[in-house]
């Protein structure tokens, strides 16, 4: 997904990322319904994204706090388990 950051000192107008994240579910159930709720998933990813801006996600601890809330922000959506992890497949930040 491609969403646009918070504007910082170190960054253009418009800074953008694109992720691609791999959720780690607690069970098979949770692995099903992340599956379903796809879109749903989604969006939250976007929002959370969107709460974040350029030179926070080039720190190492921007990508970690990043992994923590995208968790924190789908579970309580969850039915069936919960988001064990979340991990980086791609992720391309633009200034």
């Amino acid at each position: 997904m491609i969403v646009n950051l918070k504007k910082s000192a170190n960054s253009s107008e418009k800074p953008m990322v694109f992720v691609e994240l791999i959720l780690k579910a607690s069970n098979q159930e949770t692995a099903i319904e992340f599956k379903d709720r796809n879109i749903e998933i989604q969006d939250i990813v976007a929002r959370t994204l969107e709460d974040y801006d350029y030179d926070t996600l080039r720190e190492r601890q921007g990508l970690v706090d990043l992994r923590k809330d995208v968790a924190r922000n789908i579970n309580p959506i969850l039915n069936h388990g919960i988001v064990i992890d979340v991990l980086y497949k791609t992720f391309i930040i633009k200034p």
